[in-house]
Parts: structure tokens; sequence; C-alpha cells
């Protein structure tokens, strides 16, 4: 976008524009916790699988506590021991909730947000120190695209199905806030996604040249019920563009993917 667009100057970000950050753990170390709720058709359970990934860089025994909580509650809970090798292991827990709080996109109900922890103790550092935390946040909800209404056997399935109800779609394009996107603005993001709530906004596009967006903007959405549709850094500019074929492209965006879903995947807006 920097580069120029219509709505902004030619202003070309060098250096370092997001924040840093200097993680200090213990032996292991929890690299990525992802949680991926599965609702009942009733909508009375939820199946929630917390995966996480752990390093380490010698032999060694592990607890690993999973805990969900909503409202400061804990809702569901389990502790395994695992043996850990150097490198990376993977490890699922599947925990059940009973008749979860759903999260609902604006108008249509309450935005209700879970927390999940997760909690390594390595046996054998000082006979059992806690070696990393991590929480994050989720909801529990089901989005499906089915065909539109419409006689038309080739129309694309764009109509949005959220916990069985049929929504109709309501929403804006998104572009960074500010050209000079390194500065931080929590008022003004506050304000913009305030007014869209309060305007009916169930969905916003975040387009293709602007940003992946900080945390706080899709945490923002997450409280106000407001879908995140979420584009990858590439623009299309006319109809009749193509996907790319060249190789170093393709493998640029591979390794874009990686670094950035993982990052935004506990998110229920997205």
């Amino acid at each position: 976008m920097t580069y120029w667009w219509d709505f902004c100057p030619r202003m070309i970000h060098v250096g370092i524009w997001d924040e840093v950050s200097l993680e200090i753990t213990g032996p292991v170390r929890i690299e990525d916790v992802f949680v991926s709720p599965h609702l009942s058709n009733d909508l009375s359970q939820a199946a929630v699988t917390v995966s996480t990934a752990l390093s380490t860089t010698r032999e060694t025994m592990a607890d690993v506590e999973t805990t969900i909580r909503y409202q400061g509650r804990t809702v569901a809970s389990r502790r395994r021991t695992q043996a850990l090798s150097p490198g990376q292991t993977d490890l699922a827990v599947r925990l059940e909730v009973e008749q979860p709080q759903l999260w609902w996109p604006n108008g249509h109900g309450e935005q209700a947000l879970y927390e999940a922890e997760v909690t390594v103790i390595d046996r054998d550092d000082d006979g059992g120190a806690e070696s990393d935390r991590r929480r994050t946040t989720f909801g529990i909800r089901r989005v499906e695209l089915v065909a539109n209404e419409t006689a038309d056997t080739t129309a694309r399935p764009y109509t949005f199905v959220v916990n069985g109800r049929r929504l109709y779609i309501k929403g804006w394009n998104w572009v960074p806030l500010d050209v000079m996107y390194g500065v931080e603005r929590p008022e003004k993001l506050e304000r913009l996604l305030t007014l869209a709530r309060r305007a009916h906004v169930n969905l916003l596009r975040v387009w293709g040249g602007g940003l992946i967006e900080k945390e706080a903007f899709y945490d923002l959405c997450d409280r106000h019920g407001i879908m995140v549709w979420q584009e990858f850094i590439q623009s299309s500019s006319g109809i009749d563009n193509h996907p790319s074929h060249d190789s170093e492209f393709v493998r640029m965006m591979v390794r874009e993917a990686g670094q950035i879903i993982p990052r935004k995947r506990n998110h229920p807006s997205l």
C-alpha cells in the first residue's frame, strides 16, 4: 500500500514497524497452542481439541496441564505426562464442554469468549518447576458457507450459516488506519470498530493490499462480533488476473502462511 494507492501517498516503510519481544522460558518451551472447537448438531456440546507444540533441547519428562475457563471458572481440564525428545513434540488433548456459551456475530447474540491455558512442568528441573505457560482466548461457534438461495446452479456458496442460522452479511472493506501504520492508535481503532458495530456491520474484509493487522484489531473484532475476511498480502486489480505461476512467489506465500495462520487462527472472528 505504501508504494502508493489511490487513498494514500507513496511513503515506503523501512525497518521494524511492529513490536519486538524477548521471551525467556524454562527447558521446555510452548511454541504454539491451537484451539479447535467442534459443536454438536444441537449445539448442546462442544468437543474442544487443544493442540500444543512443545520444544526442548534435551530428553525430559514433562507434565502438561490443559485448562479451559469461562469468565474465570474452570469448565474442563486435563493433565498428562509426556516424554520429550530434543526437537518439537506435538500434543493434542480433547476436552468436552457441556452447554457451551456460543460466540455470535454482531446483532445475533452474545460474543462469549473462553480462555485456554496450557502449563508445562519440567519434571527433571528442580524436582518439577514450571517451564512455560501459554494462554489464548477463543470462541465456540460453527461457521459454514452454503449455496445462495437462487435457481442459478453455478452460484458460489456465499451464504453464511453461523451456529445453524442463516445470516444476512453486511460489511465494509478495512484498510490500515494510517499510512504510518507502525504507530499504535488504540483510541482510533476502538472508535472505528465501535462505529462499525453500531452500524450493524458483522463482517469486515481486510484488504489484501494492506496489512495482516495487529492483535488489537482481531481482539476487538472478537469482542464486537465482527467477523473477519482476512486476505493475504496480495491484491488483484482486475477480474482477468490469474494465480501466480512464479515458483519463488508461491514459496514465499507458503512461508508467509506458515507464519501468519498460527498467530491468528484462535480468533473466533476470523
